[in-house]
């Protein structure tokens, strides 16, 4: 067993913690992969629609969908307010272990 305050146990403390963030991030982008690729499925469907077809009314309201549909709806991170995706999640890894690597380097 690790004792509690050791050089191990704060170790052991800081990989759960970089993990448990990772997933946390990791989820975040996943659900908006998600969002984004049935935001994208929802645009083709509307846009399939023979508006043309129907009244007047009808026809405005497919264009006011389509146009709502235009920008996606996306989960952002609070603090920075950057949109969590697979795209920026390889920034924010490489972000993550650049600092761990300035604080480690000014530590020693």
């Amino acid at each position: 067993m690790i004792e509690k305050g050791t050089a191990m146990d704060k170790v052991l403390e800081f990989l759960l913690m970089l993990f448990t963030e990772g997933v946390y991030v990791f989820n975040m982008c996943l659900f908006n992969e998600k969002i984004k690729s049935e935001n994208d499925e929802l645009f083709m469907q509307i846009y399939s629609i023979p508006w043309y077809n129907c009244d007047k009314k009808f026809g405005q309201n497919v264009h006011i969908m389509l146009m709502n549909t235009i920008k996606p709806t996306q989960l952002n991170k609070n603090l920075f307010n950057v949109s969590a995706s697979f795209e920026t999640l390889m920034p924010i890894i490489s972000a993550t272990f650049s600092y761990f690597n300035v604080l480690r380097k000014l530590k020693n």
